[in-house]
């Protein structure tokens, strides 16, 4: 048996010469070294290179990394374009307002400040709860009229289970142009037939001082100041007094403003879709509506809450109730934090 071994042994090490033998007359194992050098000095260079783009650094400061250190800053700033266009936004929504205000017809009506959902994304319109419950019908597919101006008439779909416009609007945001900020003022002329007035934002108030845009910026931007517990405190109780005022069957809850929504637990896992993107609907004491992005898998609300907030002049510890009137529709009633600890009014 060990005799059997060791001629395996000897004809195994025999084998290994021949191959050796024969890679060195194909040249293999000269090749095989001269790759290992070249990677070797590659390597050299690089980490010389890495040492080289080093910067020096204070030595009371601490850093990990080589890369030269650059100022950056994180902060949102104020832009003078975006300021302009906001300004820009509400000057067509005061004018378009101020149209309706001197409507003689007394036919119901109502203004609607075009958004990127209505003129770019989805080419949808939503239509106020108080229009579409008291005047429209509620069948899912009706054939609504919208006529300009000059007389000329555009057929839409409107869905009366979610009080949207639909088909046939695209066409008539493509005809007139439409853009963000663009204001309308709509009139319920006949059953299904509406009126609408346009009020584009204009392009004459280019000579808004920067100071005056950044103020107007900051006077509808949350968190304004620094809000005291006891101030909202303040909001917070005359918000929970009034939501005891509720009838169960609407589920509610209370929140005290901070800087990201996110919908209680308990009303997302049994009454809000858990889906990923959801239209969420936040309609104010007047009857206003507001589309929003609401994720179901994380429950905030994102796309929308923003201009809700600007319009509203929503700040730091302003505590709303939101009350769940429909699947995907929040009432949203607001507190204010009051300027003093005396008597606080409820402002909308």
């Amino acid at each position: 048996m060990a005799k059997d071994l060791n001629s395996y042994e000897e004809a195994r090490k025999q084998r290994i010469e021949d191959n050796k033998r024969r890679f060195q007359e194909l040249g293999v194992i000269k090749m095989a070294n001269s790759l290992t050098d070249i990677n070797k000095k590659k390597n050299k260079r690089n980490q010389a290179k890495v040492k080289s783009n080093a910067t020096s650094t204070s030595p009371d400061v601490v850093r990990r990394s080589s890369r030269p250190r650059n100022k950056v800053s994180y902060s949102e700033g104020i832009g003078t374009t975006n300021c302009k266009t906001s300004f820009l936004n509400r000057d067509a929504l005061k004018r378009a307002e101020s149209f309706q205000s001197g409507l003689l017809s007394g036919k119901p009506s109502f203004v609607k400040s075009m958004s990127a959902t209505n003129v770019s994304r989805n080419f949808t319109l939503s239509i106020p709860v108080e229009i579409r419950n008291n005047h429209l019908s509620k069948e899912k597919k009706v054939r609504i009229v919208l006529e300009n101006e000059e007389g000329l008439v555009y057929e839409t779909n409107y869905n009366g289970t979610s009080g949207y416009l639909s088909t046939g609007w695209k066409t008539f945001c493509m005809d007139h142009k439409l853009d963000n900020g663009d204001a309308l003022v709509i009139e319920l002329i006949e059953p299904t037939r509406f009126k609408v007035h346009i009020f584009k934002v204009s392009n004459d108030i280019v000579e808004v001082q920067v100071d005056e845009l950044m103020q107007a910026r900051k006077s509808n931007y949350i968190a304004t100041r620094v809000v005291t517990k006891a101030e909202r405190s303040k909001a917070l109780n005359r918000a929970m007094s009034f939501q005891s005022r509720l009838p169960s069957s609407s589920p509610s809850f209370v929140k005290s403003m901070s800087h990201r929504h996110f919908i209680p637990v308990e009303v997302r896992n049994n009454h809000v879709s858990k889906e990923k993107k959801v239209r969420l609907v936040l309609e104010n004491e007047e009857g206003l509506v507001y589309e929003t992005n609401y994720n179901g898998a994380y429950g905030y609300l994102s796309t929308g809450w923003r201009t809700f907030c600007m319009d509203h002049k929503l700040d730091n510890g302003d505590a709303l109730v939101f009350e769940l009137i429909e699947p995907t529709r929040f009432k949203v009633h607001i507190f204010r934090v009051p300027n003093d600890i005396g008597e606080g009014q409820v402002l909308i």
